[in-house]
């Protein structure tokens, strides 16, 4: 069997180490690099299962036979089995990252998300369930197409304190001004280029997000339990 990554840009992506770690090195895992969705997807197809990373997360359900639950609720997936079906192991990540530094979702209490993507509406769809959850973003428009009536506060607008803020803009965005991080738990997806590391007390890495998104991916991929402790060490 063999498994892949599409997105653009993927060079430098943890995922391959973390499959390698995974199984010990006994399935292949590529990274497919494309600016078009339908050239990645094309060669993608011809792999036994693929991940999917900025910017494409929205296009999968689409394309697919049947979708996941986690995909008709967050309106994008992250993880493809070909001809079957697509999931958003994204939630997972979400919540496993949260659970690893001290936050454990509530029954009430205030979210913000920081970005309006696949991993921002991968992170509503896993704190809405219990939490009131707002996003930060530089419009409405996407977020309208997959959630109705968002909560949304534009950036530049005075923006209010969160129980948790997760943070889902790219390391080429400017941080938006006024967020307050000092007394919220802060979870931010970009790992390789953190904006946020050290500017707040209760920092959660953009890595405890990755490892977890990929710990259920894979189970889903091969119908084998990985090795976590090889994958944490990786990490």
């Amino acid at each position: 069997m063999k498994f892949a990554l599409i997105g653009h840009p993927v060079a430098g992506s943890l995922s391959p180490v973390l499959f390698r770690a995974a199984y010990n090195g006994a399935y292949a895992y590529d990274l497919i690099d494309e600016v078009s969705f339908d050239d990645a997807w094309a060669r993608a197809s011809a792999y036994d299962g693929f991940n999917v990373t900025a910017p494409f997360k929205t296009q999968v359900p689409a394309m697919m036979p049947r979708c996941d639950s986690s995909v008709l609720l967050s309106g994008c997936a992250n993880t493809v089995i070909p001809g079957e079906c697509c999931y958003n192991t994204d939630i997972d990540g979400v919540l496993g990252a949260l659970a690893d530094g001290g936050f454990f979702v509530p029954d009430g209490g205030r979210a913000l998300v920081v970005g309006s993507g696949g991993a921002a509406l991968a992170a509503w769809a896993a704190l809405s369930p219990c939490m009131d959850v707002t996003f930060l973003a530089r419009s409405a428009e996407k977020l309208c197409r997959f959630v109705d009536n968002p909560a949304f506060i534009p950036i530049g607008s005075q923006v209010p304190e969160a129980d948790v803020v997760v943070y889902t803009l790219p390391s080429t965005a400017p941080v938006p001004v006024g967020l307050q991080l000092e007394n919220a738990f802060v979870l931010e997806a970009e790992y390789k280029a953190p904006q946020l590391a050290g500017l707040c007390p209760r920092y959660i890495s953009g890595r405890r997000w990755l490892l977890h998104q990929a710990v259920r991916a894979y189970e889903l991929f091969t119908g084998e339990s990985p090795d976590l402790k090889a994958m944490e060490a990786a990490l």
